[in-house]
């Protein structure tokens, strides 16, 4: 069920009073806007062009004192902090970045979510929306088995277990991809399904398909004809990248990669370069005492997107300590390779790590970002790039109070830190989650940021800030 709700009417949506610290004079705070209900409101990430601001996340619509309902959310908020517009989803909530498709003048935006549609279980929910026109189509996977009843009749059966999305992408035709886990037969495996622009299945292919071993899905991606998977398989998991046609969903490709000491790998972002080729990160597992803390980022290329060829890999392993290096996300630009981690240091808590490479993984330089004399945990989840080679950081950093804010950092290509900004609401936290830019002038850029703000008043709500440059 969807239900549209417009500007001004029962959510709460406000500006509050902000404090924050700029690092530099290059950039500045626009505004803060708001939005929740009194329960755990949940944003999960972003995207934005020259008309504003795109938010996916999971808001509670109140119905009476005791009953709530949680509902899948997407919100347009315009370049002056208005929001324009907001469409839910009953029973659901998001599980990934909004992706903008333009055709002409006609804009659509695609999500992925989760939802309980038979039962009490996860499933898939994939979706296109019409920009301020809501909802176009709207699909649901939930696993079906069929039994024999008798000699002359099989039933369809509901199995209620799980079916988790993980990973989105939309072609240069609109059709659209999504991949996760799917339950069979007391075993996950990778779930992938093609839908046309207009919803319809094209088609749904499950790895493995014998019941052999456990496997999972984090992300998908197109390129030309080819869909590639990035996922895990396996307990303990080996990475795993699947190339299947795009046309007919046959799988051509795969490749397992085992860290090779029967530890956990962890598979994160994939992106491919100029070149086609393909490049994918992770974190690899290395101890069996204390599995939380010995971790290494794993990164790899395929030449050419050719699964059939081992791989070219490095490690990122900070002091070459045994201590939790965790990679997050990965970009290509320019003939570069960004990967975006997690690193502890040795007087530390954790740190944002930032490594460049070559095209072919020798490391150029990396750079760290430690709340410095502070020394606690600063996380980044999320990066992106402007043409120029900019990268741009959303996180949260530790303060002395223990407290989180949210912080934003902008690097220059060769990584030298350019501009820090942190905000603090005054509640108890604030959670960075993702980051967005839209390009109005040369070399000049909106920076959107969108996290989770807790206050005592309120359990959780979204939180959306606007610099400029």
């Amino acid at each position: 069920m969807k239900k549209r709700i417009t500007f001004l009417s029962v959510l709460v949506i406000f500006s509050i009073i902000v404090f924050f610290i700029q690092c530099g004079s290059s950039s500045h705070l626009e505004w803060v806007r708001t939005f929740g209900s009194t329960k755990p409101d949940a944003p999960y990430g972003l995207v934005a062009d020259r008309s504003g601001a795109y938010i996916t996340g999971s808001y509670y619509i109140i119905e009476t004192v005791d009953s709530s309902t949680q509902c899948l959310a997407l919100m347009k908020y315009n370049p002056d902090g208005i929001l324009e517009w907001v469409d839910t989803y009953k029973n659901g909530y998001a599980q990934s970045r909004p992706i903008l498709y333009q055709s002409g003048k006609v804009k659509h935006i695609y999500l992925m979510g989760i939802t309980k549609a038979v039962g009490d279980s996860n499933d898939y929910l994939t979706q296109k929306y019409r920009d301020n026109d809501g909802l176009a189509w709207s699909n649901v996977y939930t696993y079906f088995d069929t039994i024999r009843v008798d000699t002359t009749r099989i039933d369809t059966v509901y199995i209620d277990k799980d079916d988790n999305p993980h990973g989105l992408a939309v072609d240069s035709d609109a059709n659209v991809y999504i991949t996760g886990s799917s339950y069979n037969d007391d075993t996950d495996e990778i779930l992938t399904i093609k839908y046309d622009k207009n919803g319809n299945e094209l088609w749904k292919k499950r790895y493995p398909d014998d019941e052999s071993a456990k496997a999972n899905g984090s992300s998908v991606a197109v390129l030309d004809n080819f869909v590639y998977v990035f996922g895990s398989i396996g307990d303990p998991s080996d990475f795993i990248t699947l190339k299947y046609d795009a046309l007919e969903g046959d799988l051509l490709q795969k490749h397992i990669f085992d860290n090779g000491n029967g530890y956990r790998d962890d598979s994160k972002s994939m992106a491919f370069d100029s070149d086609k080729n393909l490049y994918i990160t992770g974190t690899a597992w290395n101890d069996e005492v204390d599995l939380s803390l010995n971790r290494d980022i794993i990164t790899a290329k395929y030449q050419n997107g050719d699964l059939s060829v081992p791989p070219t890999i490095t490690r990122y392993n900070y002091e070459d300590a045994d201590r939790l290096d965790e990679g997050m996300q990965i970009i290509t630009k320019a003939g570069f390779i960004y990967v975006l981690g997690i690193s502890c240091g040795s007087t530390t808590e954790s740190d944002i790590v930032l490594i460049k490479y070559d095209p072919d993984l020798t490391e150029v330089k990396n750079v760290r970002y430690n709340n410095t004399p502070v020394n606690k945990a600063d996380w980044a989840y999320r990066f992106t790039m402007d043409d120029y080679g900019n990268l741009y950081l959303a996180g949260s950093s530790q303060s002395i109070d223990d407290k989180f804010d949210i912080i934003t950092l902008k690097y220059d290509a060769d990584l030298e830190l350019q501009w820090l900004q942190r905000y603090d609401s005054g509640g108890i936290n604030d959670i960075g989650l993702d980051i967005a830019l839209s390009n109005i002038i040369t070399n000049h850029n909106d920076i959107y940021v969108i996290g989770r703000s807790v206050s005592e008043l309120n359990d959780a709500d979204h939180v959306l800030l606007k610099y400029s440059e």
